[in-house]
């Protein structure tokens, strides 16, 4: 079943669609708060949907775990952080086996 929130429309009440966006790093310290900051910007001004953060982190030798951590502990939105030890190409992957939903972008 797919998580939902509600939508209030003139005279009705409607789902809205969770989205997960996996967002794959690696030593990104100095744009990771910018990028989470920027997305989450662009889905409250669409407003239609719920968003999911999937943050997968390919072992980040700078301050990107650090940072990534601060974000999950008061972000209004899921801002998960994982540590995969497969090539940066399973880090995607393990982004979209770790969402709540299947509306994944990347």
């Amino acid at each position: 079943m797919a998580a939902t929130g509600k939508i209030a429309t003139a005279g009705s009440v409607r789902e809205r669609k969770l989205i997960s966006v996996i967002v794959p790093v690696l030593n990104e310290e100095n744009n990771i708060a910018r990028a989470y900051a920027e997305v989450c910007r662009v889905f409250e001004e669409i407003g239609r949907y719920d968003l999911e953060i999937i943050f997968t982190d390919n072992h980040s030798i700078d301050r990107t775990p650090e940072i990534l951590a601060d974000i999950a502990r008061v972000s209004a939105h899921t801002a998960e952080t994982t540590r995969p030890s497969d090539p940066l190409t399973s880090v995607s992957f393990d982004g979209g086996r770790r969402a709540k939903e299947r509306h994944l972008t990347y």
